[in-house]
């Protein structure tokens, strides 16, 4: 089993990164409906969807959204929002096998869900497959975190979630980030299990190098969830927008 197979399947995942709220959903979505809107982009799909924040608000900005992770747990818990918006459906997939091939307008893969494969030829595969499920002229909307921004962490970070204590502690290595998290849950016993998060450090180029060889059109570069424009050496995100 890989590790994010674990550890995104894991409670204590969904506890240590609470803090990707709803607004920060809702600011991103309501950008992209500016620039693409339902009207227009009518059916989207979203890659490795979590518990579903971002579809919820896709949804709710009149987009037929479809929502699939590789989490079971994950695509539970983002199954109970179909009881607030019926345009949502979710699904268990993984992102290297196809799905629902030439059906949607815009396929996104948000928050740096992506990079976790050990080579490049299944990055390739990936983005292959989020191809292959876009219409003609369809676009990709991919967020990844900017690589040039990533610093090994000096000291272990820590807090405290639901009494459950974290401590994280992130450094690079042979292009990858590494983030050792140990977890210590007082109410079941446990003293600081210890997970890993292994994350490669793509870079603008690398994903432009990604794209062209799946005959992909990058039309726009963006930094953060405000769309402002992309700046290797300030943008706390990497956002590109590709067209089919």
């Amino acid at each position: 089993m890989e590790w994010f197979e674990s550890w995104f399947d894991s409670e204590y995942y969904h506890l240590l990164y609470e803090h990707r709220n709803v607004e920060e959903a809702e600011i991103f979505t309501a950008n992209i409906a500016k620039l693409f809107p339902p009207i227009k982009y009518k059916k989207l799909l979203e890659t490795a969807c979590g518990k579903g924040r971002h579809a919820l608000s896709f949804a709710n900005k009149g987009y037929d959204v479809t929502g699939f992770d590789l989490s079971i747990n994950s695509i539970a818990e983002a199954k109970k929002l179909q009881k607030e918006n019926l345009a949502l459906k979710f699904e268990v997939h993984n992102i290297l096998d196809t799905f629902d091939q030439e059906e949607y307008d815009i396929v996104t893969n948000l928050f740096t869900s992506f990079g976790y494969f050990e080579n490049t030829l299944l990055d390739l595969a990936a983005i292959s497959n989020l191809k292959l499920a876009l219409k003609k002229d369809g676009l990709i909307i991919q967020d990844y975190f900017n690589a040039s921004l990533v610093k090994n962490d000096e000291i272990w970070q820590e807090k405290t979630v639901n009494n459950v204590h974290f401590k994280t502690k992130k450094t690079i290595e042979n292009g990858y980030v590494y983030k050792e998290i140990l977890v210590s849950d007082s109410k079941i016993g446990l003293n600081n299990i210890s997970f890993e998060e292994k994350v490669r450090l793509i870079t603008l180029e690398d994903f432009k190098q990604l794209y062209k060889a799946n005959h992909l059109n990058i039309i726009d570069i963006y930094g953060d969830y405000e769309l402002n424009k992309f700046d290797a050496a300030f943008s706390p995100r990497l956002i590109i927008i590709a067209q089919k």
